[in-house]
């Protein structure tokens, strides 16, 4: 059921965002950064933009945040969808940098994300949260392995407790306002969302609607 469901949200956001991607807004396709590079720190403070573009100067961001110790070295970490991860290094502290803006017509708000990070810490499932602020992350870095498909397959007994730790235990330390994503409500708002912008792939959307209501029935609340 959960290979599924998580086959049908892809393909039904897949048709959002790369059918309609002179439309809708989205990650700028071909984005790169630079490999790596070492910073000081920088007097000029640069601001991280409020919307879902990458920022023009990453680095600049990164510098200009008020943790640093001394001479900085930034490397850019692969992955990531809606942000753009970088490990940074300050001395003998390494951590995790995450930038990124809100995406309303994803229903990504940054401010959840630092709730359910905080909570997500909280419960011992991930790392703590040290910086925070509109656009910025900064979780604490741990040395690690990457699972692949075989590497999960191996080892799905824990991978599966940890799913039911994090449904289970971070809910009891989400503090303030904080906003629940429903895959299905965020699958019916795309579909409103491309029959208003005379998307070509309107023929398609009733029958990806049908199997959307179709899964969320068998899901259930």
């Amino acid at each position: 059921m959960f290979y599924l469901y998580w086959r049908f949200s892809f393909q039904f956001i897949t048709t959002f965002t790369f059918v309609d991607q002179q439309h809708i807004p989205w990650i700028e396709p071909g984005a790169r950064l630079p490999t790596s590079r070492v910073a000081s720190a920088s007097s000029k403070r640069r601001v991280m933009p409020e919307s879902h573009h990458p920022p023009s100067d990453p680095y600049g961001i990164i510098r200009d945040l008020p943790l640093w110790q001394g001479k900085i070295e930034i490397v850019p970490l692969s992955g990531g969808i809606t942000n753009h991860n970088f490990l940074v290094s300050d001395g003998g502290r390494r951590v995790v940098v995450r930038l990124g803006g809100d995406i309303p017509v994803h229903q990504i708000m940054r401010f959840n994300e630092h709730a359910a990070s905080k909570a997500a810490a909280a419960a011992g499932i991930s790392p703590p949260v040290i910086y925070a602020s509109p656009g910025v992350l900064v979780i604490d870095y741990i040395e690690s392995t990457t699972l692949d498909s075989p590497g999960v397959r191996h080892d799905r007994v824990r991978c599966l407790e940890l799913v039911k730790r994090a449904h289970r235990d971070i809910p009891g330390w989400l503090r303030g306002p904080v906003l629940s994503f429903n895959v299905f409500h965020i699958l019916r708002d795309y579909h409103h969302t491309l029959i208003a912008g005379q998307s070509r792939m309107t023929q398609q959307l009733g029958d990806l609607a049908q199997r959307a209501a179709t899964l969320e029935s068998l899901v259930g609340p």
